[in-house]
């Protein structure tokens, strides 16, 4: 198991060679939030999508459908 200062120093190496840059690091959850996010969109998207091809179906909107 690495000590404290194992890791401070390591973490002081990628900083200096430019390697890690702290303002750019994200947490576990805010990675995860973010990716959940775009994920429900597609959904989102995906099911209203087809929600709306369907209910127009045979009409002449259909065409409209298409270019949504």
């Amino acid at each position: 198991m690495m000590r404290k200062n194992d890791l401070k120093m390591l973490l002081d190496t990628l900083k200096t060679r430019g390697i890690f840059d702290s303002a750019k690091a994200v947490t576990n959850d805010q990675y995860i939030h973010s990716n959940a996010s775009k994920a429900s969109q597609v959904i989102y998207k995906a099911v209203v999508g087809a929600f709306v091809e369907k209910a127009f179906e045979g009409s002449a909107l259909s065409l409209l459908t298409v270019l949504l």
